[in-house]
């Protein structure tokens, strides 16, 4: 009576721990379009039948034939039965160093069981475009009634008659939040990498852009299939008409209400303006003679809810002695401060809390 127990007891352990792939695995590269010798990992989605979900264990890469090894309930103990969501990325990268079609073949071992689940080609092209990291923005701000530009590179290649991929046009998509939900601006024809809008007072804030490109995968059979690739995201401010713009000498702080420039003068007499370099929305620094050595750090504060002086306030500190005009001027009425450091003193820190009664 006990060894048949013990008999159905494996039996019964032997089938909790059979579980299987619930419908369709997708296996993706990231980037998703890998170019020779550039490192790529491989991300494997899907379901599986009970809670004891796989997890990455492996990568091994021998020619053109990659496999991804993931182990599931490795203890052969009994698990929650329901299907579960689960997603691994490999942890260590692959890489292709020729152009070509690459076989993944994707394995789960579950209970000292190893079992194929899925296999993918991935396509390594031959162009030196990086179309996932390839979306500029210029200029990134602009004022309504400014125009801006958007450029990106051209994925298409071809390995051969029956290998590539080919773009058909490239779809421009926005929003108002990083996280979407993003629109259709337009589509743009294959032969194009760039195009260029307009701003307008409705576009006042920020605004976020990526790129799809919509193409075939080239086959002996043909161009088939609707394949989309899709560019990082880009940036866009839009900045009221008398708001400050930024650009190599200017810093523009506190939602671009206040812009500050910086003029140095060293002892022989020599002068020039600081080179502006943004760090949040309301700081920013200056560098002078090489863009590694900061000089003047500066922020323009809003203590506008102070009850007894509401005022913005501006704070710099200098890690010079050189000779340093600071110019903040509130964009929003004109009123300007000025800031002096005497040549060949040391920077006294500001801490200047009355500086602009300007609010709101």
């Amino acid at each position: 009576m006990r060894k048949l127990l013990f008999v159905i007891a494996v039996a019964f352990l032997a089938q909790a721990a059979a579980a299987a792939t619930v419908g369709d695995i997708t296996i993706t590269t990231n980037p998703p379009a890998p170019v020779p010798n550039q490192p790529f990992t491989l991300t494997v989605r899907g379901t599986w039948s009970d809670s004891c979900v796989p997890h990455y264990f492996n990568l091994s890469n021998s020619g053109a034939h990659l496999v991804i090894d993931a182990v599931a309930n490795q203890t052969c103990s009994v698990c929650t039965t329901g299907t579960t969501p689960y997603s691994l990325t490999t942890t260590t990268t692959a890489t292709a160093p020729t152009p070509g079609t690459y076989t993944v073949d994707y394995y789960v071992t579950e209970c000292n069981t190893r079992r194929l689940e899925a296999t993918k080609t991935v396509t390594v092209s031959s162009s030196s475009c990086a179309f996932d990291q390839s979306l500029s923005i210029d200029p990134p701000t602009v004022r309504p009634g400014e125009l801006f530009v958007l450029r990106w590179c051209d994925p298409s290649f071809s390995n051969g008659p029956d290998n590539g991929y080919d773009v058909q046009f490239f779809r421009v998509l926005a929003a108002r939040s990083l996280n979407g939900p993003y629109n259709v601006i337009g589509d743009v024809p294959d032969e194009k990498t760039a195009v260029q809008f307009g701003a307008d007072a409705g576009d006042i804030g920020t605004t976020y852009f990526f790129v799809e490109a919509h193409g075939c995968n080239v086959t002996i059979a043909g161009c088939l299939g609707d394949s989309v690739l899709r560019t990082n995201v880009v940036q866009l401010t839009t900045v009221p008409q008398s708001a400050c713009l930024p650009n190599d000498n200017t810093l523009c702080l506190n939602n671009a209400r206040f812009q500050v420039r910086a003029k140095w003068t060293t002892p022989n007499g020599v002068s020039g303006n600081g080179e502006a370099v943004s760090l949040t929305g309301e700081s920013g620094y200056f560098w002078f003679f090489t863009p590694d050595n900061v000089e003047v750090v500066v922020k323009a504060l809003n203590a506008c809810d102070s009850t007894t002086a509401p005022r913005f306030w501006v704070f710099a500190a200098g890690l010079t002695d050189v000779g340093v005009d600071l110019t903040v001027t509130d964009t929003k009425n004109g009123t300007t401060r000025v800031y002096k450091n005497p040549v060949g003193t040391k920077f006294t820190p500001i801490q200047d809390t009355n500086a602009f009664a300007t609010c709101p």
